[in-house]
């Protein structure tokens, strides 16, 4: 694409950066095929094209910021599978994260709106903030057909039971496979701790040095998707000063989300180099596996959810099926397994609407093969699809933790 940039606007740094991306565009289209809101709206302004071509009008122009163009901007997941297809290269993250910090510097959103997010930039990140919100949660569940919609859909979200904190301590095996740290999700380790649980006993068995990073110790992967800039550059900062004080050869996460976020070199400098999935870090010849594991499973239908979050972030596609089934299961993938299932962080209960349509799209094609358990990588996928669906749903690091001895 031509842009018309002045010589005072390229001087500004988010301008310069997302001009050359928008100049990368060739407006083929090929975005639009798997873009979930183009397919879920048919509508451009709801394509990464159409917002491409928003931004660059917003931004030569010096537009004021309205509500039509929040409105299309606040529809993209930033799941990134616009990216992967696209045969030009456009690193369109660049472009929706610099229109959203622009969103959120100078647009001012309704009241109910501006707290709700505010609330969210907060609450979710932090751990104790969060198991006080699910508290509440559960007072408020009787009266959930009286409250907005986004409100509903939280309280859809939340769980009803609540981890508590936990504490592990590092493990070194001197065994030279490694040293790993552990990120914890903030909101993972409160819905879902068993999660954590099971990576920091996977990589032990593995025989990895690791340290585990106390809980809130956010990546601020989510406030950076919400256009809390500025949030999310302080908790980037400490993350990576925390980081600086370790010594390390890996980093994994045990979510996809928050691993796609500090695998960006855009955001976490040289340290985007040593993320790896816990997929990546298994290793065959380091594992003793359980000789009762794969009979437990054999003849069982096992569907695999690939997270956006690890196909299109992180680029890791066959990695974790082909573990799997050298584990001895029958996976199978659904169709349309690019599409993303809605849950993108808060996105379902910021887009009530458009996720739950997205989430039924990704439960349906997923009833369609009659699995008996679904396997996936990302917390919040497992939140989402589990609204919509009564298969059993299990966290990958779940399941090598039962096939290790």
């Amino acid at each position: 694409m031509q842009t018309h940039f002045t010589l005072s606007q390229l001087a500004d740094h988010n301008i310069d950066i997302a001009n050359k991306e928008i100049k990368k565009c060739v407006h083929c289209g090929m975005c639009t095929a798997t873009c979930p809101t183009f397919v879920v709206l048919a509508d451009e302004l709801d394509s990464p094209r159409g917002r491409i071509h928003q931004i660059q009008q917003w931004l030569e122009n010096n537009s004021p910021i309205t509500k039509r163009f929040v409105r299309h901007i606040d529809r993209c997941l930033s799941c990134y599978s616009c990216m992967t297809t696209c045969p030009s290269g456009v690193e369109y993250r660049r472009l929706i994260d610099i229109a959203r910090q622009k969103i959120g510097q100078f647009y001012r959103r309704p009241w109910g709106e501006k707290m709700l997010r505010l609330f969210l930039n907060h609450a979710l990140p932090n751990p104790t903030l969060m198991r006080i919100t699910l508290l509440m949660a559960g007072f408020a569940r009787p009266f959930a057909r009286i409250l907005p919609q986004q409100l509903q859909s939280a309280l859809e979200l939340a769980p009803k039971k609540i981890f508590a904190p936990q504490y592990f301590a590092p493990a070194v095996n001197n065994l030279g496979r490694g040293r790993v740290i552990i990120h914890r999700a903030c909101a993972g380790a409160v819905v879902n701790g068993d999660i954590d649980k099971a990576v920091v006993t996977v990589l032990n068995k593995l025989g990895y040095d690791i340290t585990i990073l106390e809980e809130s110790q956010c990546c601020g992967s989510l406030n950076a998707h919400t256009g809390a800039g500025d949030l999310s550059a302080k908790k980037r900062s400490a993350l990576m000063a925390k980081l600086q004080n370790l010594e390390f050869d890996f980093i994994t996460s045990t979510a996809s989300g928050c691993g796609s976020f500090m695998a960006d070199a855009h955001y976490f400098g040289e340290y985007a180099q040593k993320y790896r999935d816990i997929s990546q870090l298994f290793r065959p010849d380091y594992a003793q596996i359980n000789p009762e594991f794969a009979p437990k499973y054999m003849g069982k239908r096992i569907a695999y959810h690939s997270a956006c979050s690890l196909q299109h972030g992180l680029k890791i596609t066959d990695t974790p099926k082909e573990l799997l089934q050298s584990l001895g299961l029958n996976i199978i993938t659904p169709k349309e397994s690019h599409l993303c299932c809605g849950s993108a962080g808060v996105y379902n209960i910021l887009q009530p609407a458009l996720a739950k349509q997205l989430g039924q799209r990704k439960s349906d094609n997923i009833q369609q093969l009659q699995p008996d358990m679904v396997i996936m990588g990302n917390v919040g996928c497992m939140g989402q699809i589990a609204r919509f669906n009564q298969t059993p749903i299990y966290h990958i690091a779940q399941i090598l933790q039962e096939a290790l001895t």
